[in-house]
Order: C-alpha cells, then structure tokens, then sequence
C-alpha cells in the first residue's frame, strides 16, 4: 500500500470556562485512503470524559466509522469507568 494516505484532525474543550470543572468534550475525525487496495474509509468520534475526582473518572465514546468496501460501516458506543491507584 505505497500509495495509502492518512488524515486526522481533531479538537478538544475543557468546559472548565462554562462552570463544568472536570468535563472534557472531543470531536476527531479521520480518512484512509488507498486506491490500489480500494480502501476509503471515514471515521467521526465524539467523546466525553469527566473526572469525578483525583482517582475516579467517566468517559464515553461514539464512534462512526464509514467504509466504501464491503462492509458499510458501523457504529460503536463505549462508556468506560476508570479508577487509578
């Protein structure tokens, strides 16, 4: 695949501004590419975390992903609780 080519971009908010101390919003989207394996998938994902407290945080993800092969795509929702020690 020595012509495949990759883009990401991305962007993140802390609503620390808005008075929402802990929650963090993102938006990524991202394209591969590659003709000669006729590859040409698109993927969107929304997340947002919160961190309850030093150790405990929240975060959900959803995910779409758009494939031009076979297989259309598909979506996936993630909720993740997390606690460090």
């Amino acid at each position: 695949m020595e012509d495949a080519r990759a883009y990401r971009l991305s962007g993140e908010v802390e609503m620390e501004g808005v008075g929402i101390e802990g929650l963090t919003l993102s938006l990524q989207y991202g394209a591969f590419k590659s003709p000669s394996a006729d590859i040409d998938m698109h993927e969107t994902d929304v997340i947002a975390a919160y961190a309850l407290s030093e150790r405990l945080g929240i975060d959900m993800s959803y995910a779409r992903i758009d494939d031009s092969g076979e297989d259309s795509g598909y979506s996936r929702f993630l909720a993740r609780l997390s606690y460090n020690f």
